[in-house]
């Protein structure tokens, strides 16, 4: 009914910049980007000052430090070493998915409704997003902010129609690999102020709607679109027999406006789905996060392990997941806990060194001590330190997780990031 991959859009313009067009001169990147990085994580409420009290946050000021960052990225290239772009980089990643995640707390006039199926219609006029949304990547980012925008000045109802289960699922039989559960992506479409999210069953019934049949049943009468959003690639109708002229040429017979959104392209090639699912399942990670514009995350329970982390000396939170895709390997990564954000190692593999067994995703959180079962948790994955490996004995691999605590320290410690305070009062 839709392609899978729904692409992306309008970013966010930098502040004006009163010196005029040019490149900056060679700045010191310790004095100068990373205090910005720590200081949009403070309004961010993403760090504590030692000893002060909880940081207030300040989204407004938080997307400025952003917007200062990206501008300074955009205007210092050949100014930076390969490591310091790199850094770069992942400052702006790990602030822009914060950003997004701080977002969905703020209590808005409006919060995002979820409908399951067709059976209650928008009270008024829509204008709506199609597609699967799978790991709201840069892509996707472009058409529901455009989304957003026009419904807005234009006194619509913000809607977005997906998918569940996926459609090649349904029409070709294939067990594709999810880059997010049903849940992460409505949380993600949620942070970018879309209003109105429904779910659609995909079916072979809705599978063989012809495509004028889905422009009147769905787009028209029951969505009561006036504005149409989709990726220049879309397709819908049985066999995929629509396009977005077709779209255009409906839409001009039956009042509604279709904006086609042009691909987002990185690397000369189209970002999408299915190219995130390819680069994360063959370990390409920091090349994945780049297109996703944010880390891959997978979230889920902390369940009960072997305990042989503890026994070890490297407590870890053994985590029941629902997510699909489980890179593998060991990982800087970050762990959002209690409503705070903590630096974190996570090995995700089936520990040959103990003999092998099933695929498990086990994170060690520093700084962070007590008892974690059953609580909530989400892993973001940052970068790859290396492939998992058998070791001749435990003592082997405990120095080898040594030096890697060591790596994740002085990740971390490069960007100033304090871990936060876990909340013994509160369980998400």
């Amino acid at each position: 009914m839709t392609e899978d991959d729904s692409h992306a859009s309008r970013t966010t313009a930098p502040p004006g910049d009163p010196a005029g067009p040019g490149v900056l001169p060679p700045l010191d990147f310790s004095s100068i980007v990373l205090p910005f990085h720590t200081q949009a994580l403070l309004k961010l409420g993403l760090l504590s000052e030692p000893g002060g009290p909880e940081p207030e946050v300040n989204l407004d000021l938080a997307r400025r430090l952003i917007d200062i960052l990206s501008l300074l990225k955009d205007r210092t290239k050949g100014n930076l070493s390969s490591e310091e772009e790199k850094s770069l980089d992942s400052c702006l990643q790990q602030l822009r998915m914060a950003y997004l995640q701080k977002s969905k707390g703020i209590t808005i006039r409006h919060p995002m409704k979820v409908l399951r199926g067709f059976k209650e219609r928008p009270a008024r006029g829509t204008a709506v997003a199609i597609g699967n949304f799978d790991g709201l990547h840069l892509g996707h980012q472009r058409i529901l902010r455009y989304l957003v925008e026009t419904a807005r000045e234009k006194g619509l109802i913000s809607l977005v129609l997906t998918f569940s289960p996926h459609p090649e699922r349904v029409l070709e039989g294939g067990r594709i690999a999810m880059i997010q559960t049903l849940r992460q992506r409505l949380e993600a479409i949620k942070a970018l102020g879309v209003r109105v999210v429904l779910v659609a069953s995909f079916d072979r019934d809705f599978a063989g709607l012809s495509s004028a049949e889905f422009v009147d049943r769905i787009i028209v009468s029951y969505l009561r679109a006036k504005e149409v959003v989709v990726g220049q690639n879309f397709r819908f109708g049985r066999g995929r027999q629509g396009d977005v002229d077709d779209l255009r040429q409906f839409g001009q017979e039956r009042h509604f406006v279709v904006t086609g959104i042009p691909a987002v392209i990185r690397a000369g090639r189209v970002v999408s789905s299915s190219l995130i699912r390819l680069l994360l399942e063959e370990g390409s990670l920091a090349r994945a996060n780049s297109l996703l514009g944010h880390p891959y995350e997978i979230e889920g329970r902390i369940i009960r392990g072997s305990g042989r982390g503890q026994t070890l000396g490297f407590p870890t939170a053994n985590l029941r997941t629902a997510n699909e895709i489980l890179p593998a390997g060991v990982f800087i990564t970050e762990a959002a806990l209690g409503g705070r954000v903590y630096p974190s190692i996570t090995n995700s593999g089936r520990r040959p060194t103990f003999g092998g067994g099933r695929l498990e995703v086990e994170t060690h959180i520093l700084g962070l001590q007590g008892p974690l079962y059953r609580r909530h948790i989400a892993v973001r994955f940052l970068r790859k330190l290396r492939d998992e490996r058998r070791y001749p004995d435990a003592s082997r691999l405990v120095r080898q997780v040594q030096r890697d605590i060591a790596s994740v320290r002085a990740y971390f410690e490069k960007k100033g990031m304090i871990a936060g305070r876990l909340p013994s009062d509160r369980v998400i």
